[in-house]
């Protein structure tokens, strides 16, 4: 028994397969002719001339000059501020200290005063009370703040900034004296029972001199 040969063209209709198309021929792709690059220079426009460049340079060095000035103002504004602040807490804590020791040592010569003159004047002071103790306290105080009072010497500049944080914040137990044969920076601190001082200024000369006579005398002879 044979098999007819499958055909599906008879089979299948309206169907369109592969076989039915031609292949298309595809036109052979010639490639660019490549220029001689080494015949000639390659010349590019130039976008930026020579004073361009050193106008630039110019611009950036003004800029990054005003940055760093602008940063060192601030630094120096915020460290002058800082000391600024420090020399105002010193001065208001001496001034403090300064005005509660005299308070307290008015109240005690108030209260000794008082106390001897009511065994010498007993019926004079039985109607004295607070408010009259109150009183002499007040008049105590000017006599005790001033040989509380504190005296500082430094040079004309240096004192006058502290006159001006003293007045400004209404501190009168410093007492602020220019000294211009002290070197800058060096100070005295002179109270009541004793005094402190920094001359540095002062020490370093005294080194000096003793170095330079020592060049200018003339060698011991062991002799």
């Amino acid at each position: 028994m044979s098999i007819p040969d499958f055909d599906r063209r008879d089979q299948v209709s309206k169907v369109l397969y592969a076989e039915d198309f031609d292949i298309p021929v595809l036109s052979p792709v010639e490639p660019e002719p490549v220029s001689d690059l080494s015949a000639g220079e390659i010349t590019t426009p130039e976008l930026y001339t020579a004073e361009d460049l050193d106008f630039a340079c110019r611009q950036e060095k003004e800029r990054v000059s005003a940055l760093e000035r602008n940063f060192y103002e601030k630094e120096k504004s915020e460290w002058k501020n800082c000391i600024e602040n420090n020399s105002l807490n010193i001065i208001k804590k001496i001034s403090d200290q300064m005005n509660q020791c005299a308070r307290q040592e008015a109240e005690n010569s108030s209260i000794a005063i008082f106390s001897h003159l009511a065994k010498i004047f007993p019926s004079l002071l039985e109607n004295y009370g607070p408010r009259e103790r109150d009183v002499l306290i007040d008049k105590i105080m000017p006599t005790l703040r001033e040989a509380a009072r504190i005296r500082i010497e430094a040079k004309s500049q240096e004192i006058q900034h502290l006159l001006t944080l003293c007045e400004r914040e209404g501190v009168e137990v410093i007492d602020c004296r220019a000294d211009d044969t002290l070197a800058s920076g060096d100070f005295r601190i002179f109270w009541a029972t004793g005094k402190a001082c920094r001359e540095a200024g002062t020490l370093v000369q005294e080194i000096l001199k003793i170095f330079s006579l020592d060049k200018v005398l003339p060698a011991v002879s062991a002799e």
